[in-house]
């Protein structure tokens, strides 16, 4: 599998963590192990995802495509915000919090998370097949 399609099936991936967090943010109560098994899942799969992307889109750059890094750097920095207040949030132990930060920090991690990938995918999805090639080799 290339990069690219790594980015699109970690994205895939990614959105199927925002579904299940959003179904445990409009659930009554907290189901903690539900909660810490998507939030490590994320975060396990973060780092590695957001390395990957720095280093093709800055392949990209190099090749001359108009790749806007910083903005790609700024909102991953703006998503991290949001995502430590939530893990911050479980580890208090209070069920109040956890669900204060969710019904702020969650809600803006996942419109803000899947705008960022929105606009990451749209500028995958445009590259020309000889810079993938390019990106490849």
């Amino acid at each position: 599998m290339n990069s690219i399609e790594e980015i699109k099936k970690a994205h895939e991936a990614i959105e199927l963590d925002l579904r299940e967090l959003e179904i445990i943010m409009y659930s009554d109560g907290v189901n903690y192990s539900n909660l810490i098994h998507v939030c490590r899942h994320l975060t396990e799969f973060w780092d590695a995802h957001e390395a990957l992307e720095k280093k093709v889109f800055s392949e990209l750059a190099r090749l001359d495509e108009k790749i806007p890094i910083r903005t790609i750097d700024f909102e991953h920095g703006e998503l991290r915000v949001h995502w430590e207040a939530i893990k911050e949030a479980i580890n208090s132990g209070s069920e109040f919090r956890v669900k204060e930060v969710l019904d702020s920090h969650g809600k803006a991690l996942i419109v803000k998370l899947r705008k960022h990938m929105e606009f990451e995918d749209n500028l995958i999805y445009t590259l020309q097949e000889d810079i993938v090639s390019k990106l490849n080799n």
